[in-house]
């Protein structure tokens, strides 16, 4: 079965984007891309070589940690936010969800049946996943992560961000 689920997203590749992961990857190996980080790549794979943003998030995160690429020479940047609240998971899912749909900043969120909601930030197309996690006595846990970000100080900005927007968003509930 897994193997099935593999060949099929080798050929939805070649569909979406006219090249194959191998083909990806010798080209991201480029001098085009030394030294630039992942969001840096994604822009370029989306304006220079016309793939809609989900196509150039699937392959340049495909390669971020495949062959030395993305790494120490090509950084990328994360804020993490942890949070445990007093409510039912099913309140902190909904009110949560309610928050991004409303956030003029957020775009195309998206809430799986995992209950991990998704969305690209508008301002630089950083991706953004909330993880909801039920604590015992009817709490839960938010677990959000920004990634993507284009620098340490863009991170740590984010970070104090979401750290008084989640409590916003718990005021709210």
């Amino acid at each position: 079965m897994k193997l099935n689920s593999n060949h099929a997203v080798a050929e939805e590749v070649v569909v979406e984007s006219g090249r194959t992961w191998t083909q990806w990857l010798d080209e991201l190996k480029s001098d085009k891309f030394k030294d630039l980080n992942c969001g840096e790549v994604e822009d370029i794979l989306v304006h220079e070589y016309q793939l809609d943003r989900d196509w150039a998030a699937k392959i340049t995160d495909r390669f971020a940690s495949k062959d030395g690429l993305f790494n120490d020479s090509h950084p990328c940047f994360d804020a993490s936010i942890r949070l445990t609240v007093d409510l039912p998971k099913d309140s902190v899912v909904n009110s949560t969800t309610q928050w991004f749909e409303s956030e003029a900043r957020a775009m195309e969120p998206q809430l799986n049946e995992d209950s991990i909601l998704t969305c690209l930030w508008r301002t630089d197309h950083s991706r953004i996943a909330v993880v909801f996690e039920p604590k015992g006595d009817g709490q839960t846990e938010i677990i959000l992560r920004h990634d993507r970000l284009r620098s340490q100080s863009d991170a740590d900005i984010m970070h104090n961000f979401w750290e008084e927007s989640l409590k916003g968003m718990v005021q709210a509930f």
